[in-house]
């Protein structure tokens, strides 16, 4: 039996309406009515890095911009040109049946059967071998039945995010071995607009072949769509930039079951080794930032992808976003194309505030333990102020420290409850697990992102002397108090007894102590500093 899902006609892309309703749209009208699309957002952050690079991929190949003078012309328009894109799906538009059977969208057909295995291979987050589960409790044994619009957003997500390191082939046992796919090593940014097409638009960088941008063109650049063969297990180097946004890492194919209600779903597919990276490694990604690793080993590169990590949440790293170092840091080049738009180009005023949105995952072992999908408000500004820049970094500094300070004395707090009086000795290993057990740090960072929010947008404007008084209220009002609040949270329930007390009123006051004896002194006369520089 034969069936067809057309992602160009068919809905399938989650989109988030003004009014805020949910509506899933086919890829065409995602495209052509993004003007009146608040956002397109999947309940998988991965799912929606892709949805986006796949649309950016489509507009860099109908409308280039090849210079900041078509790309203004496009802004200006306040949406896609809809014959152009029309045009441009129908010519393609076998090529994006999820069900084709020559070439089906972003597969790989005429592979053995006897390769299948339960369609949760293809998520990071389905129970699948010996994945850990992190939203779902489906068994291989019992394999879960999609849509062919869930499996769409699936097959997308495993192309960019895949970390498995064994997959079915021909290889030694009937496996092979791919390495992760192209963005399962870095955090994603991208900038997020008013509209779906601001956000679109905001993240479309120049397109010239020609002149290598944004990647290096070694042959015809051309998205998987448009290639003359699938993915096969070849080692390449991508051929461009759309090349790149499209990269098939593995090769997939959907085995579509017996239609329900009149559309097929999807319990199987297979998974192989697809497309690799030179051990070179990939191309710097315009969307991930880079920084330099102090002690890289041999074959590591200098400068790595900046990940996320699973206990730091990434605004408190947030200043790397904004400002490059030469041989030591790169911001993502759609930040700096953003900062062009600013700087050069005269399209925003600097007072422009956009949100900036990190998405990424943490894995280990070929096994994903969380992702995240971070949003902060920030005013163009940061982008072309150095001195703003390092404000903002002032401001973390300061919450590090009295991070620090708070750690340090609920060691010291559970090191007088765990130890008897006359005996001060005590594993450290127990101490640790009390103090990890206790919600004051979790307290306070979460606190304080809530509060960053509220600095990233009051911070710039203004003279010095606005400046100063806004980190002065971050550094009394957001930073000592949390970190004081945090802890007495904390310890309100503590037991009344002689041990706990003194615990208690021994570790609050070493913190107050640090707080406001050498934190906030700290940076007072740091503020004093800066003031006689000035």
């Amino acid at each position: 039996m034969s069936y067809s899902f057309d992602l160009t006609q068919e809905s399938w892309i989650p989109c988030v309406m003004p009014d805020g309703t949910s509506e899933e749209l086919s890829l065409r009208d995602a495209l052509v009515r993004a003007h009146g699309i608040r956002e397109v957002l999947d309940a998988s952050p991965l799912v929606t890095v892709c949805l986006h690079r796949l649309m950016l991929a489509i507009l860099h190949r109908v409308f280039g911009p090849a210079d900041p003078d078509e790309w203004a012309e496009m802004w200006e328009a306040g949406q896609f040109d809809e014959h152009k894109l029309t045009d441009y799906l129908d010519e393609w538009r076998h090529r994006f049946d999820l069900f084709a059977e020559e070439r089906p969208f972003y597969q790989t057909p005429g592979m053995p059967a006897a390769w299948l295995k339960s369609i949760a291979t293809l998520a990071q987050h389905l129970a699948s071998g010996n994945n850990d589960t992190l939203f779902d409790h489906s068994l291989d044994e019992e394999p879960v039945a999609v849509t062919p619009a869930r499996a769409a957003r699936l097959l997308l997500a495993t192309q960019a995010f895949n970390v498995d390191s064994i997959a079915s082939g021909e290889g030694s046992k009937g496996k092979t071995y791919p390495k992760a796919a192209p963005l399962a090593g870095g955090a994603i940014v991208m900038s997020t607009g008013h509209d779906f097409f601001e956000t679109l638009m905001l993240n479309l960088l120049l397109y010239s072949p020609d002149n290598d941008m944004p990647l290096a063109v070694l042959d015809e650049d051309n998205p998987a769509w448009e290639q003359e063969t699938a993915a096969g297990p070849e080692t390449l180097v991508p051929r461009g930039y759309l090349d790149y946004l499209t990269w098939q890492s593995r090769r997939v194919w959907l085995e579509p079951s017996k239609a329900l209600k009149g559309t097929p779903v999807v319990k199987h597919a297979i998974l192989s080794q697809g497309r690799q990276f030179p051990d070179s490694g990939a191309p710097q990604d315009p969307m991930i930032a880079y920084a330099r690793r102090t002690q890289a080993k041999p074959k590591q590169p200098a400068l790595p992808p900046v990940k996320l990590r699973q206990y730091r949440a990434f605004w408190r790293d947030s200043a790397a976003l904004f400002q490059s170092i030469p041989d030591q840091r790169h911001r993502p080049r759609t930040i700096d194309w953003l900062a062009d738009l600013v700087d050069e180009h005269g399209v925003f005023p600097p007072e422009t505030v956009y949100d900036i949105s990190v998405i990424g995952f943490c894995s280990h072992q070929a096994k994903v333990h969380f992702w995240r999908h971070e949003r902060q408000p920030a005013p163009l500004s940061y982008l072309t102020d150095a001195d703003l820049v390092g404000d903002l970094r002032r401001a973390l500094e300061l919450a590090e420290e009295a991070g620090s300070a708070l750690r340090k004395a609920l060691w010291l707090l559970a090191g007088i409850i765990a130890a008897p009086e006359e005996e001060r000795s005590v594993d450290s290993d127990v101490i640790s697990d009390m103090v990890d057990g206790y919600p004051a740090l979790p307290t306070y960072w979460a606190e304080l992102e809530t509060r960053f929010s509220n600095l990233l947008v009051q911070l710039p404007g203004g003279d010095m002397a606005h400046r100063t008084e806004v980190l002065r209220w971050w550094a009394n009002e957001c930073v000592a108090r949390t970190a004081m609040d945090a802890f007495k949270q904390t310890t309100q329930g503590f037991p009344q007894t002689p041990r706990f007390l003194r615990a208690i009123v021994v570790a609050e006051g070493r913190l107050r102590g640090q707080i406001y004896g050498k934190v906030i002194n700290k940076f007072r006369y740091e503020e004093v500093k800066h003031a006689q520089a000035e």
